[in-house]
């Protein structure tokens, strides 16, 4: 940083892009590639009836603590938790008992199971959790929640992660 409130000329978009925005928008919602940073992020097309937005509703979605949800994750009916983000960064690391559903699958298709399942969902930061759960809540899903700030706010936590080590040695 340039000073106490301005970024360095030279990395103004190398910080924001890695700092702040979240790389969902640019992989699902942005038709272009702008800048040298989003040049190998993949271009997911939604289905043709999938209008891309980035605007969320207001409607409120709940939200799970990490440390309450590894709590859950040990009851005797513990949610089904999705991971949203992109198969590559679910097999990094994720929450255990998570399985992998893409924003996209959210978007493009029903849901296969019981509109009372609970289900948490989760991603990095919690963009694409909120927007899969509005998609879910809109499917008519009654008990879907979001957990609060995403897999950076478990690692915070000190909570432990799966990792998929045979899929990581096929490929980024």
């Amino acid at each position: 940083m340039a000073g106490d409130h301005h970024l360095d000329e030279d990395a103004a978009i190398s910080t924001l892009f890695y700092k702040v925005l979240d790389p969902v928008v640019c992989i699902y919602e942005c038709p272009v590639r702008v800048f040298k940073e989003c040049q190998n992020l993949p271009k997911r097309l939604l289905p043709h009836d999938v209008v891309p937005h980035t605007v969320l509703s207001n409607k409120p979605i709940p939200a799970v603590q990490p440390q309450a949800l590894w709590t859950l994750l040990r009851s005797s009916q513990p949610p089904l938790i999705y991971d949203v983000r992109e198969s590559r960064e679910y097999h990094r690391g994720h929450v255990p008992q998570a399985q992998s559903l893409p924003l996209v699958t959210v978007l493009g298709q029903p849901l296969a199971v019981s509109h009372e399942q609970s289900i948490v969902l989760t991603c990095r930061t919690g963009w694409r959790s909120l927007r899969a759960a509005q998609a879910l809540a809109a499917q008519g899903f009654q008990d879907v929640k979001i957990l609060e700030g995403g897999l950076a706010a478990w690692e915070a936590a000190g909570l432990l992660e799966a990792v998929d080590f045979a899929l990581l040695e096929d490929g980024p």
